[in-house]
């Protein structure tokens, strides 16, 4: 370990952290000694932000482990349980990385390695009276107890089988229990009388097993919430859920030279919390861990979600699990709804309903065949006079392809924009009842995304909506909100007027270089006169740091933007992905040869947002190369969610990417 008077001997302004020169590690790690301990927690803060940041270890990191380490025994014993956890922080990995080529000379396996050198003064605080700190002691061992040489892992182990056997914690005894099978010894059996012992076993067991998990490690991990107390939840002075805080266990003052050691041995059980959420078995927390390993498994997570919302949906904890499953998992929608349908019971407020609700509806498109059962009850909801729960139960029913949506949007004031933007795309035939509704309401100048929501809406509904409403997009373009998709519409709608034509050139003019973009576009689509809009795109690919934003916008203009070539060509070696993609397309557009685009896009394709638009655009100008066939394999295949939602895809964009893969494939 080493004293502050020892941080001048560090050279820390030729180290690294996150945000730079780490020169200001010392004054962070002197403002642990000082008396004034909300000075000294926002020192631990901003070292939690620095050396280690979102998970990544710097070169300053490792020679700051013995002057922590000197700190969580000597500054404050109040701090000694966040300054333990940190440093099992900046230590985790997994075994198998230490047998990675890259993890000699690593920012972590110098950090593993500190803490390896002073682990034999940091044991004793396993036997500290404050049950926090020894379940962070815990953790400090397990994070290095790989790389723990034989001796000291003896010593350990030792410690950690009487803490196994005595503490008085369960949660203690759990965190001993991993500690000592991950230094070799028998975890636990999963019948052990103690809950948090057999949940630690089960996590520890599915952790060294993988998926798919036995069903008995699956119970176990089932019992940790089904029979969970609601108030535990939400604890009086938590109002807004979180785990409410403990007093410690003992008295402050001890006459010990270190403060470790039992005063008068362990505390009375009777005494101690029924619910000790420190973070198990890392250091995230228990239900993010939980919910970690069980995503792993989408069987074993939705048995267990299931389970979770049909005994209450404590805290949401089941219904919240299954959307989880449905973020990261395709092709197990129908489970997750119904879960979710199942949850809906057990809200305890219409604004835990309505969310619920909103997330059958951000699912229920991707249901194959979305029963009766679950339609009626999101009728009910729809019909109902509870207006926040009423609102995403009518998008959900119009994603159910419920045609009772159709009456419920054509009668009632108000609808949702983006309800009626769906029923466009799920109900394209209903535009007699809607398209009336839809005009109402962009008349009456909704804000934001909702105009550009209802101008799709029309376009949805077919071309005769658009034109029938070339008025109210002429209305949107000096509104701003809306101006783009009116614009882009406008042009679409082909309807010549004088009034359309001012209106854009009007527009052409716009602060909004997007807006001016657009206008620009729809112009020559109504006029066939190139100019203005090459003018308008001239300045705009000529200005720094705007050419990548607009160079996707010349689409429209094909052959009739070659002019603007030597502004695009450049942007096809651009250091910016985005930009190379969004120029390969536009060479092609502009010379009507991919010939120079293929090669760039065929680099982007990737199962991310930029690189799905690469593939569109590969697949819209030339036959796919073999050399992305096991690309759009495993995009038509994977088990799992490869691209997130975005909140302008009515379609989820990984469905679509699903759907152009395999296309692409059967060609």
């Amino acid at each position: 370990m080493r004293s502050p008077d020892e941080l001048g001997r560090v050279p820390w302004h030729e180290l690294g952290h996150a945000f730079g020169s780490a020169d200001d590690v010392p004054r962070q790690i002197r403002a642990l000694y000082l008396g004034d301990e909300e000075a000294a927690r926002e020192a631990i803060y901003e070292l939690h932000g620095t050396i280690h940041h979102q998970g990544s270890i710097y070169p300053a990191s490792a020679p700051a482990v013995p002057f922590l380490a000197h700190a969580a025994l000597y500054a404050r014993d109040s701090l000694r349980a966040e300054l333990l956890t940190l440093l099992a922080t900046l230590a985790d990995h997994l075994p198998e990385d230490t047998a990675s080529p890259h993890w000699p000379g690593s920012s972590v396996a110098g950090v593993c390695a500190e803490l390896a050198r002073v682990m034999p003064d940091l044991l004793p605080c396993v036997r500290d009276p404050d049950r926090a700190v020894r379940r962070a002691a815990l953790r400090v061992v397990a994070a290095v107890a790989d790389l723990l040489p034989a001796e000291l892992k003896a010593i350990a182990a030792a410690e950690a089988d009487v803490l196994y056997a005595e503490d008085p914690v369960p949660a203690v005894r759990a965190d001993a229990m991993v500690v000592r099978a991950m230094l070799g010894g028998e975890p636990a059996r999963l019948d052990d009388p103690v809950p948090e012992v057999r949940l630690a076993a089960a996590v520890f067991a599915a952790e060294r097993s993988g998926p798919p998990y036995a069903p008995e490690v699956v119970d176990v991990l089932t019992e940790s919430r089904a029979a969970a107390d609601p108030e535990d939840d939400y604890p009086e002075d938590s109002p807004d859920g979180a785990t409410g805080d403990y007093p410690d266990d003992f008295e402050d003052g001890s006459t010990d030279d270190f403060p470790g050691g039992f005063r008068d041995g362990f505390p009375d059980e009777d005494d101690l919390p029924v619910d000790d959420d420190f973070p198990w078995p890392g250091t995230e927390g228990r239900d993010a861990d939980l919910t970690r390993l069980l995503l792993e498994d989408p069987a074993a997570a939705l048995s267990v979600a299931a389970r979770w919302a049909a005994d209450g949906d404590v805290g949401n904890r089941g219904s919240w699990l299954a959307e989880e499953v449905a973020n990261d998992w395709r092709d197990r929608e129908a489970a997750v709804i119904d879960v979710l349908l199942s949850a809906l019971p057990h809200q305890r407020s219409d604004g835990e309903r309505a969310n619920r609700v909103d997330a059958i509806g951000r699912w229920v498109a991707l249901h194959p065949s979305p029963g009766q059962e679950l339609r009626d009850t999101l009728f009910g909801y729809a019909r109902g006079d509870e207006r926040l729960t009423a609102r995403p139960a009518l998008l959900a029913l119009v994603r159910a392809r419920d045609p009772r949506a159709i009456d419920l949007l054509a009668d009632r004031p108000g609808p949702s924009p983006t309800t009626l933007r769906a029923a466009s795309v799920y109900f394209p035939g209903a535009g007699d009842r809607l398209i009336a509704v839809v005009r109402r309401e962009l008349a009456a100048d909704p804000d934001g995304g909702d105009a550009t929501n209802l101008i799709e809406a029309l376009a949805g509904f077919g071309t005769a909506a658009l034109r029938a409403a070339v008025p109210d997009l002429i209305a949107r373009l000096p509104h701003g909100y809306g101006a783009i998709a009116a614009a882009r519409h406008l042009g679409l709608a082909g309807v010549r007027s004088r009034e359309a034509e001012s209106a854009l050139l009007a527009s052409m003019r716009h602060r909004e270089t997007k807006i001016r973009a657009a206008a620009a576009v729809a112009h020559y689509q109504l006029t066939g006169d190139p100019g203005p809009a090459l003018e308008v795109f001239r300045t705009l690919l000529s200005s720094p740091g705007f050419a990548p934003l607009h160079v996707t916008d010349l689409e429209a203009l094909g052959r009739a933007a070659a002019p603007l070539l030597p502004l695009v060509e450049p942007l096809l070696t651009d250091s910016y992905e985005p930009a190379r993609v969004g120029a390969a397309q536009a060479v092609a557009w502009l010379t009507g040869s991919p010939a120079r685009s293929v090669p760039v896009l065929t680099a982007s394709v990737a199962a991310n947002p930029v690189g799905f638009s690469a593939l569109k655009a590969l697949a819209a100008i030339a036959p796919v190369p073999a050399v992305l066939h096991p690309a759009l394999h495993d995009f038509a295949t994977s088990p799992r969610r490869l691209i997130g939602p975005t909140p302008t895809d009515e379609i989820h964009p990984d469905e679509q990417l699903r759907t152009l893969a395999r296309r692409l494939l059967a060609r």
